[in-house]
């Protein structure tokens, strides 16, 4: 049998009703991997990664198989728009589980906000660019089985260079 999670982004009012927070219909869904997928397993909201003017969403999956067994992809989405995926970002090796995502500002200061991903059963951290841009910066880290990237984070400007700062985090590291 094959099972299919199913992320859905609801739009909520910002304000009470009964004393309940009420919700305002559906703006998107989007169907997720078969099997044992973990469509949906971070998600941050990026900021404008596309250069539309509104703010865009990462989903990851880090059981995606389309590279390889569970390589991992993080997909991007419009908030305007709910179609296919603004860009894709795959894992490259089995078992690597590409899948955690953070926001992390405008890095190179073209213009376009830009992603940090985590892929932390290789033990690598990677910021691919808005609009195309590309990878922007990657790195390893730590021992085998260490989990670098396996946390990831945007900080924003820490040491007030006009720059966006992030952090990688290596949670089994010895």
């Amino acid at each position: 049998m094959t099972r299919y999670l199913t992320f859905t982004l609801v739009l909520c009012m910002s304000w009470l009703i009964g004393g309940q927070a009420q919700a305002q219909g559906t703006l998107c869904s989007w169907l997720g991997g078969p099997n044992n997928s973990a469509f949906g397993g971070d998600l941050c909201r990026v900021g404008d990664f596309n250069g539309d003017g509104f703010p865009d969403l990462a989903l990851s999956d880090p059981y995606d198989s389309t590279v390889a067994t569970h390589a991992g992809a993080v997909f991007v989405y419009s908030t305007t728009c709910c179609t296919s995926p603004l860009a894709t970002f795959f894992g490259q090796n089995a078992e690597d589980c590409t899948g955690r995502v953070s926001a992390v500002g405008d890095v190179n200061g073209d213009g376009f906000d830009d992603l940090l991903i985590g892929t932390y059963h290789q033990n690598v951290a990677r910021i691919e660019g808005g609009g195309g841009a590309g990878t922007l910066w990657a790195a390893s880290g730590g021992a085998a089985g260490g989990s670098f990237g396996e946390v990831v984070t945007g900080l924003g400007d820490v040491n007030l260079d006009g720059f966006p700062d992030w952090l990688v985090g290596s949670p089994w590291a010895a």
